[in-house]
């Protein structure tokens, strides 16, 4: 005797695929990807500004004092560039060895960071285009069906051979291709390689073509298999 207690059926408790993006209706997926996009902005900008100004330009100007002389205001200030070659030449050889070793060691570690905050701006980029994948498959899902439509109504007028056999495997395999384009389009967009409009309705813009086509052999009477 084996004990399958283990093995039971426990039902997932229903706040947990909650806040899932294919559990959210057009106008909650509208508000998400807004306001994904919006932190994501802001946290974009908020690292270059903080890396343009602690790391990239922290020694590339020096604010030297001079005073106005023609009036007795405040004294003005000015910005002097900072020559690092001359100040490099001046160096002895042990000092330019340890300078360049200090330059080398940030550099590596600057590389480092910048790794890091790629990495995780392209995760909250797949984030964004999870959503934006799921708000256009409600679409897409819709306007399919009249693209099945246009395909599978004619199709028993058109294809006279094999009785109800032929359509019904003919209108699998354009199923099957649907399935492979439209998937292959979603992972396309979460990841990042294609845009979401692009890859989300590649499926329907490829085959209603097909479906007006068939559409048009039906309404001219015209016969593709014949006994």
């Amino acid at each position: 005797m084996i004990p399958l207690t283990g093995f039971d059926l426990q039902r997932s408790e229903e706040g947990i695929f909650k806040s899932g993006p294919a559990m959210l209706n057009i106008s909650q997926l509208t508000f998400t990807i807004d306001s994904l996009n919006n932190i994501y902005n802001q946290k974009l900008n908020n690292e270059f500004k903080e890396f343009k100004n602690k790391k990239l330009y922290a020694v590339s100007n020096v604010i030297a004092h001079k005073p106005d002389l023609a009036s007795k205001s405040e004294p003005k200030y000015h910005i002097r560039k900072f020559d690092t070659k001359a100040l490099f030449d001046s160096l002895p050889v042990t000092e330019k060895q340890m300078v360049l070793g200090r330059a080398i060691a940030s550099l590596k570690e600057e590389i480092s960071i910048l790794f890091e905050k790629n990495e995780s701006q392209h995760y909250e980029i797949r984030a964004i285009r999870r959503y934006e994948a799921e708000w256009n498959k409600k679409l897409t899902m819709s306007f399919a069906c009249l693209v099945f439509f246009f395909i599978g109504a004619p199709l028993g007028a058109i294809i006279r051979k094999g009785g109800l056999g032929t359509p019904a495997v003919i209108s699998i395999f354009f199923f099957v291709v649907y399935y492979v384009i439209s998937i292959s389009g979603q992972k396309l967009v979460e990841e990042d390689v294609v845009g979401t409009f692009a890859g989300m309705w590649a499926a329907s813009y490829i085959l209603l073509p097909i479906g007006v086509f068939l559409t048009y052999k039906a309404t001219t009477d015209s016969v593709i298999f014949e006994h």
